[in-house]
């Protein structure tokens, strides 16, 4: 609707059952003050998965994602307006956003991560994220190929961050189930080109 979304504070806990995607012609606006989003469905890909265009969007406040160890990424935004230009260049400013309880649970689905950001932008501010218990079954690895982060930052066809901010962050329990493997399991990746 484009209008302010107030998803609330500490006691208020939205129970989905299906991940929500959505494409969005308008910036998104959230506040919450503790809020959590629990995903209680079937094994799925995304908890959240937005797709934007070139607005600046900000979540103000603590934002709880918990994937109830069912779907592969907690948080994921991709500008898909398709362009690298100075001014089509989206911000994100979700400094306060946390995601728990995600699990890579099959090779058939993609990504692996609690906050995914995909794509062109001017800015990224996820100053003091919390990712907390990423996990990795033992068939859902390809080595190389198919991991798990806790905050990911992905350059695309369309273009990469060229500002992030990630300080403060804290990143933990992030690992596999199998316990002879320690590659692809990583706190924060940043896939980008140098900027002067």
């Amino acid at each position: 609707s484009g209008r302010p979304v107030d998803w609330g504070g500490p006691d208020v806990v939205w129970r989905i059952t299906e991940g929500a995607t959505e494409e969005l012609d308008f910036p998104v606006q959230w506040q919450s003050k503790g809020a959590t989003i629990l995903y209680d469905g079937a094994d799925a890909r995304d908890l959240i998965n937005l797709n934007v265009g070139p607005y600046a969007h900000k979540i103000d406040g603590i934002l709880n994602l918990d994937g109830g160890n069912k779907v592969h990424v907690g948080f994921r935004m991709d500008n898909i307006s398709g362009s690298t230009d100075d001014g089509d260049r989206p911000s994100l400013i979700a400094p306060d956003l946390r995601a728990r309880n995600i699990r890579r649970h099959t090779l058939a689905l993609a990504y692996g991560s609690g906050i995914n950001v995909d794509g062109a932008w001017e800015l990224v501010d996820l100053e003091r994220a919390v990712v907390e218990n990423v996990t990795m079954a033992a068939a859902a690895h390809n080595v190389g190929i198919q991991g798990i982060d806790g905050i990911r930052l992905s350059r695309t066809g369309a273009g990469d961050v060229r500002d992030a901010h990630i300080g403060k962050a804290l990143v933990r329990n992030v690992w596999s189930d199998d316990d002879e493997e320690f590659r692809d399991q990583d706190g924060i990746v940043m896939f980008s080109v140098f900027y002067d």
